[in-house]
């Protein structure tokens, strides 16, 4: 992970929005072939180790499956 922690939403460069982020994080876990771990979700995203668990379990509770 990078030595600077961004704080979160989406302090993603470049997002414009909360519902552009859901957008960009629901594409990107539907193109996994494996559901990310907590620690990929953490590098990709810039999330805490308990955001990456919400979202997970979010995603999970939204598509009925395992993630």
């Amino acid at each position: 992970m990078s030595a600077h922690k961004r704080t979160w939403l989406g302090e993603c460069p470049g997002l414009q929005s909360q519902l552009e982020f859901a957008l960009r994080f629901t594409r990107w876990m539907q193109t996994r072939r494996k559901k990310p771990t907590a620690e990929e979700m953490m590098e990709q995203w810039g999330m805490s180790r308990a955001t990456a668990y919400r979202y997970k379990a979010a995603y999970r509770d939204a598509t009925g499956g395992d993630s």
